[in-house]
């Protein structure tokens, strides 16, 4: 018979050893941030012009065409036609 080197004993228990019976708490996933939920288009009305704006995002949630365009809301809050700049807009009469 051979004899058997003795081997190390096991380090004591640490209070985040889990104890004996109690089921193992796996870390977290890994989850990248959630996007906010953008409905494509938004539409929004502009406060200083009364018109309704739709907006179209890319897949980082950036507004990537919007129509009107910033040009043609600055036209509209100055009371310009936008097809003409530097024009004045048409006002037609009602009656």
């Amino acid at each position: 018979m051979t004899a058997i080197a003795p081997t190390l004993s096991p380090a004591p228990a640490t209070a985040s050893a889990p104890r004996a019976g109690a089921p193992e708490r796996l870390p977290e996933p890994h989850r990248p941030p959630r996007a906010p939920i953008l409905s494509n288009p938004a539409v929004r009305l502009d406060p200083k012009t009364s018109i309704v704006v739709l907006e179209f995002y890319d897949q980082a949630g950036e507004v990537r065409v919007k129509i009107p365009s910033e040009r043609q809301l600055r036209a509209y809050q100055q009371g310009r036609d936008p097809a003409l700049p530097g024009a004045p807009a048409r006002v037609e009469s009602l009656t």
